[in-house]
């Protein structure tokens, strides 16, 4: 999860400006998709990215099950196929 949103958007998903506030935004997995990195990424991808950023580690996709998501197997429509380029 965290790769992928990184690969996306060029960023981390948490942050803070000390390691407590990193560690408390882990834990209760607060992150977000604001910001113009985010702009061009489809709302299909950000749902990719919210299953694997799941809290509870039993309810974050397999791989095998990642690989069947809607964004990585293409069953996205032409106008859900954009990502970051920059």
């Amino acid at each position: 999860g965290v790769m992928a949103y990184m690969l996306l958007s060029s960023h981390l998903p948490f942050y803070g400006k000390n390691r407590q506030q990193i560690v408390s935004r882990i834990v209760h997995g607060h992150y977000h998709f604001k910001g113009r990195s985010w702009k061009p990424v489809s709302p299909i991808a950000k749902e990719f990215v919210m299953a694997l950023l799941q809290r509870d580690p039993g309810e974050r996709p397999t791989s095998a099950q990642a690989l069947s998501l809607p964004w990585l197997d293409g069953r996205q429509g032409a106008e859900d196929t954009s990502c970051s380029a920059d």
